[in-house]
């Protein structure tokens, strides 16, 4: 069975039925409370932080201080967030070390349009923060076009493929997707699943189709599957 790092995946209802061998993972937590009952039942996995920055920033630089995170993440449908909001959110950033990486869900889903991401409000992001390395949950969804494209001078920047490679796989924006692993910086794309919304098999059956397609070389590949997040996470 295939071993991978999976960069995205939530824990809330176990591990057990993960498709793949682990070499390890960034859990996601949508929540402060979910943060506070689960994570300590997975050391040695990274963790990944909701940024709660209107409620709970006292909270947040608790568990940086204490380094028992390494990520926070930005998602905006989830968190009500418009890009009215983006200034106040960027202010509240800046109390926290550029060397903690953003994760920055950009998958579009759902009906309200004034919380979906907004690579508008991305860019001011990127722009305030220019030392900072930010994460593309999802690669943009079916918007990942445009993502690729207005972010490719972006080099503090890496692409998270989780979910995207199975809802993507039989759509007009597929090619999209291929154009992305195919001309982006090779240590900047990501396996990850969305486990359990997704599955981590399929997941990297996709990518690994992707890989022979565009002839991606064995050592890029095993970036992909196993070693770019953590390199790119520590700066490396």
């Amino acid at each position: 069975m295939n071993t991978v790092f999976d960069c995205h995946l939530h824990v809330e209802g176990g591990i057990e039925s993960y498709d793949l061998n682990l070499s390890g993972g960034n859990i996601i937590f949508n929540s402060i409370d979910s943060h506070k009952q689960h994570a300590a039942k997975y050391e040695g996995f990274y963790h990944t932080l909701i940024f709660d920055f209107k409620h709970n920033p006292e909270y947040i630089q608790h568990c940086i201080d204490r380094n028992t995170i390494h990520a926070l993440k930005i998602h905006t449908r989830l968190q009500k967030i418009p890009f009215t909001e983006y200034d106040e959110m960027i202010r509240s950033l800046k109390m926290f070390d550029n060397t903690v990486p953003v994760i920055y869900d950009a998958f579009y889903s759902h009906g309200n349009l004034d919380y979906q991401p907004s690579l508008k409000g991305l860019l001011k992001l990127l722009d305030a923060f220019p030392e900072r390395r930010f994460i593309i949950a999802h690669s943009g969804g079916y918007n990942i076009l445009k993502y690729f494209f207005h972010l490719r001078g972006y080099k503090n920047v890496g692409y998270d493929l989780s979910f995207s490679l199975q809802y993507l796989s039989d759509s007009s924006c597929y090619l999209d997707l291929i154009k992305l692993i195919k001309f982006t910086d090779k240590h900047r794309i990501f396996y990850g699943s969305d486990f359990p919304s997704a599955s981590p098999s399929l997941q990297y059956t996709i990518l690994n189709d992707i890989c022979k397609l565009v002839s991606i070389s064995d050592s890029d590949k095993e970036g992909f599957f196993r070693t770019n997040w953590i390199n790119f996470i520590e700066g490396r």
